[in-house]
């Protein structure tokens, strides 16, 4: 697996403590059109982690994701017991590789 990540200005808050500065990611996708469920899973701990210096104890993703401009789903990050839902949705396929974004889900 070979992942590339770039950084954006997306905000996702995570009680009063963290919060992960939005990201874009690029990952191979996996089969014939989709991002495998633990690639993105993986992607969105280590953003997380590298942003905010928290750990994401768990990031809960509900299956694969096809690799088509403007596919998206809804994953669950877990960090020191708050849970957060953040929406990862494809902004291109090329050579291969998918470009995603990911952002907070904020309840309205």
């Amino acid at each position: 697996m070979q992942i590339r990540i770039k950084t954006g200005a997306v905000a996702l808050a995570f009680a009063a403590t963290a919060a992960l500065t939005a990201c874009s990611a690029s990952v191979e996708v996996g089969g014939p059109d989709t991002l495998k469920q633990a690639d993105v899973e993986e992607t969105v701990a280590q953003k997380f982690e590298e942003q905010t210096g928290g750990t994401a104890d768990e990031v809960s993703c509900p299956d694969d994701l096809e690799a088509k401009a403007d596919a998206s789903m809804t994953c669950d990050l877990t960090s020191g017991g708050e849970t957060q839902q953040v929406k990862v949705t494809i902004t291109s396929v090329e050579d291969g590789k998918a470009q995603y974004n990911i952002e907070s889900v904020v309840p309205e």
